[in-house]
C-alpha cells in the first residue's frame, strides 16, 4: 500500500512538474517572441513528456 502512494505522489510530481514548465514556457515564447521552428515545437512537447511520464508512473505503480 505504501508503495502504491509513493508512485502517486511522484507522478503527481511530474505531472504538476509539466504544468509548471509548461506555464513558464508559455510567459517566455511570449517575452522572446518564439513563434515558429524547431524550437517552439521542442518546447511544446516538454511539458507533454512530463505529463504522460507522471500519468504512467501512477498507472504502473497501481498495476504493477
Amino acid at each position: 500500500m505504501t508503495s502504491i502512494l509513493i508512485y502517486v505522489f511522484f507522478g503527481l510530481l511530474l505531472m504538476s512538474l509539466g504544468f509548471l514548465i509548461y506555464f513558464l514556457i508559455k510567459k517566455t515564447k511570449s517575452i522572446f517572441c518564439i513563434k515558429r521552428g524547431i524550437v517552439k515545437y521542442f518546447l511544446d512537447t516538454i511539458p507533454i513528456i512530463f505529463f504522460v511520464a507522471g500519468l504512467l508512473t501512477i498507472v504502473c505503480g497501481c498495476f504493477f
